[in-house]
């Protein structure tokens, strides 16, 4: 019994450490990034400096950068989990179409966020691309520089939806496919198998 459950151990904690690894990396790869760049070391434009400003400016600046990171983070997310639940749906049940999806939506994660933001600002300024390809210079919504941080919201969204999106198929796309035929065959519509088996399956994952 033990000779058995060893190796199934190690196999379970090998998949694990497949999945934590790569966050960890990107976790403390962006916490030594911010730290860097809040000592001046790592600036976005201009030569670096040590300087303590930013730890030893007005404290009340703080908590509103604070706050503004916080409720960008949170809805960011909150959406990218529901469209990327959505994407993952799709490619499992849309064998065709869902390839296309999967491919185009693997391909935004490479992207570097710096690069992301500025195709973002370059798409929804107000005499961007997007504005100039619907013809709406004066009702053009204002997304760039506003106080909601649409903009910066909708980059988020963008990449990470992509990667929630391939987590949950890496998951659950195994179990899927023969779920919903049970599913199907015991008279599932479309929405009840995506409610009541995929989405069940995919909670662990989101």
């Amino acid at each position: 019994m033990t000779s058995r459950v060893g190796p199934s151990r190690l196999r379970s904690t090998l998949v694990v450490l497949a999945a934590v690894v790569p966050i960890v990396v990107v976790l403390a790869v962006s916490l030594t990034a911010t730290i860097l760049q809040s000592l001046g070391l790592m600036p976005v434009v201009g030569p670096p400096e040590l300087t303590l400003q930013a730890w030893t400016a007005d404290g009340r600046e703080l908590l509103r950068a604070s706050g503004i990171s916080l409720y960008i983070a949170t809805v960011s997310t909150a959406l990218s989990l529901v469209i990327g639940f959505v994407l993952a749906a799709f490619v499992m049940t849309s064998p065709r179409a869902g390839r296309v999806v999967a491919a185009l939506s693997a391909a935004t994660i490479p992207v570097p966020h710096l690069i992301a933001a500025g195709a973002t600002g370059l798409l929804l300024s107000d005499s961007g691309f997007l504005q100039r390809v619907l013809g709406m210079p004066e009702v053009f919504p204002a997304l760039v520089g506003t106080t909601w941080w649409s903009a910066a919201i909708f980059e988020y969204v963008w990449k990470e939806s992509a990667f929630v999106a391939l987590v949950v198929l890496g998951s659950i796309s195994s179990a899927v496919p023969g779920l919903c035929d049970t599913a199907a065959t015991l008279g599932a519509t479309a929405r009840q198998r995506v409610m009541r088996v995929v989405l069940p399956l995919a909670v662990p994952s989101l």
